[in-house]
């Protein structure tokens, strides 16, 4: 009985936890993407993953000034190889930013770098996501109540 009785909390304390949305890319409910953008420990991941997504922006620019079509077959290898490894550091950058796999979902087959209405699809992945986090954020920590909190820690730990 008490074990049932336990479960049963545990099970209503997880589900009032588990603060992931679900987002369907392009209408396709194929594509789901579930995301906790309320999760603040993004907070601890911007810096470091901005710096890598920025060193592969500057890396992937450098790379568009190579023009394919006067360069031998060995510099065109080096190139290919250069461009999959952006791909690769990019979305692995936006996906440890995240905390999820982004990219597979949101990106499927197609590149991080291919552009759409002026933008290259990283950036609106970025900029989208990240405004979501803001706003979700701010809306949770407008609710939050300091006094409360510090009431039920004081009840648990003492004075």
């Amino acid at each position: 009985m008490l074990h049932n009785c336990y479960n049963n909390i545990k099970s209503r304390f997880l589900t009032k936890v588990n603060t992931k949305k679900r987002f369907t890319i392009d209408g396709d409910e194929n594509r789901i993407l579930e995301i906790d953008v309320q999760d603040m420990s993004i907070m601890s991941r911007i810096k470091p993953a901005m710096e890598r997504i920025n060193k592969v922006k500057s890396h992937w620019e450098n790379l568009q000034d190579i023009d394919p079509d006067n360069i031998s077959d060995e510099e065109m290898d080096k190139l290919q190889s250069a461009l999959e490894s952006s791909e690769k550091e990019m979305r692995d950058a936006i996906d440890y930013l995240f905390n999820t796999n982004v990219c597979e979902v949101c990106l499927g087959d197609t590149s991080a770098f291919t552009p759409v209405n002026g933008k290259l699809k990283y950036d609106i992945i970025i900029t989208t996501l990240s405004g979501l986090y803001e706003k979700t954020i701010k809306a949770e920590m407008g609710k939050f109540d300091v006094g409360k909190v510090n009431k039920r820690v004081t009840k648990y730990v003492g004075k």
